[in-house]
């Protein structure tokens, strides 16, 4: 069961019941920008690409009590963390929340764990920072082939060329034909 819950102000993740309160849980989404050069001037274009994956941000406090210390607590979630798949992977978690499902999400990985402790406080506070998932289902893309005549060119990297990527091109001077 990976599945990534909250309910009541309990958050499981795969199954397992996280110690700690819950704080607030934030979404994020934003669309990815690329730079276009603009012709005939100097500067740039920002064009949008596409929707960037969203980062869910989920804020627990891990306090001292009866039952452990905040230090056993953090241990306890740095263990779920550091858990991977079959194929040794980050695990990938199903949502099961309105919140998430509202803003479009199926799937996350758990991305990031942030812990900040301070010696005015009787406990821990962390960040479990989640990524959108997007399972793909076509093949995967063969290299990009790009063709330059050999009268063109000089030097060409072996490295770039295998992988279908030219980058470093030096040219002479093309003989008449």
């Amino acid at each position: 069961m990976n599945n990534l819950t909250y309910e009541d102000g309990i958050v499981k993740v795969g199954g397992t019941e996280l110690p700690g309160v819950l704080k607030s849980i934030s979404v994020s989404g934003e669309i990815k920008w690329d730079d276009v050069d603009k012709e005939n001037s100097s500067g740039s274009v920002k064009v949008p690409v596409k929707w960037d994956d969203a980062d869910v941000s989920i804020t627990m406090i891990l306090p001292n009590d009866e039952d452990s210390d905040p230090y056993k607590k953090l241990k306890q979630i740095n263990k779920i963390f550091k858990k991977i798949s079959s194929k040794n992977d980050p695990k990938v978690y199903r949502v099961i929340n309105r919140h998430l499902k509202s803003r479009g999400l199926s799937e996350v990985y758990f991305s990031k764990l942030t812990s900040r402790d301070d010696n005015k406080r009787d406990y821990i506070e962390v960040r479990l920072s989640f990524v959108e998932y997007k399972q793909t289902m076509s093949k995967p893309k063969s290299p990009r082939k790009t063709s330059i005549p050999k009268k063109q060119t000089s030097y060409l990297d072996n490295d770039i060329i295998n992988n279908g990527i030219v980058e470093k091109i030096e040219w002479t001077e093309e003989v008449g034909e």
